[in-house]
């Protein structure tokens, strides 16, 4: 994972979700659940996958979207990963399909210092008035670099898991680098910020303006889709999906005051 530093705040209906990997893959079907998909707590429409789509998974960490995409789909998956242990592993599992890079997602394309911790979801970049002896050096790279370094015609899913870094990465992404791009789900962490709201919002905004449907199946944004204006369900599916994000919601919800 990437990002600055902060504990994460208690949120039980959200672990529940990270270990929930079910795929439904039929997009005409008639039940909501069936149009969407929900990996590691990542929710996007399998419709737009396959044995020939290609998968960015950004803040990869052990893998688990990774694997369950290139299992599942049979996908090719370019794993992003920059805990140099955790990039190691996901290389030496040799998963068919996937191409793992040992970089971080930053804003600006620089070296970067980065903080490996014990729970390797908490590793996060160096602050200049934070330093520490575990820090390791790590080249960062922006969003629309990784795109770019992707020679595929189009980007069927971009996973982005970068522990609070996702803002200042899409704020700044511009929008052509996102023209190959056909859904994006993000973790924006606002559970851990509380005061990113609005700058969250001013996001989800920016993709509203540019064309995005913007599907958030969460109560706190941290699963947040958004699919790219040609990609154009019909009424009846975006139905669904909306009563597939109200389910998910509520069932959150009751997870988090009753238990899983």
């Amino acid at each position: 994972m990437i990002g600055p530093s902060r504990k994460r705040a208690t949120e039980p209906a959200k672990s529940v979700e990270y270990v929930d990997d079910q795929v439904a893959v039929r997009l005409g079907a008639s039940s909501p659940s069936s149009v969407t998909a929900r990996i590691a707590g990542h929710t996007f429409l399998p419709s737009l996958i396959g044995p020939t789509s290609v998968v960015l998974d950004v803040g990869a960490s052990q893998g688990q979207f990774t694997q369950a995409m290139a299992r599942k789909f049979g996908c090719k998956v370019y794993a992003v990963e920059p805990n140099p242990y955790l990039c190691a592993d996901l290389k030496q599992l040799a998963i068919p399909g996937v191409t793992v890079h040992g970089v971080a997602l930053a804003d600006t394309r620089c070296p970067r210092s980065f903080l490996l911790m014990d729970n390797s979801e908490s590793s996060h970049f160096c602050t200049a008035d934070n330093p520490s002896e575990r820090a390791v050096q790590v080249e960062a790279r922006t969003l629309e670099d990784l795109i770019s370094e992707i020679p595929d015609i189009g980007i069927d899913l971009i996973k982005m898991d970068v522990e609070g870094a996702e803002l200042d990465v899409l704020e700044r992404v511009p929008a052509r680098a996102l023209e190959r791009v056909r859904q994006l789900t993000v973790e924006f962490h606002q559970f851990m910020y509380p005061e990113s709201r609005v700058r969250i919002e001013a996001v989800k905004k920016r993709f509203y303006d540019s064309g995005f449907w913007v599907v958030d199946f969460s109560r706190t944004n941290y699963d947040v889709l958004f699919v790219h204006p040609n990609v154009r369900p019909s009424p009846y599916i975006r139905a669904l999906i909306q009563c597939e994000k109200y389910r998910l919601r509520i069932r959150r919800g009751l997870s988090y005051w009753f238990g899983p």
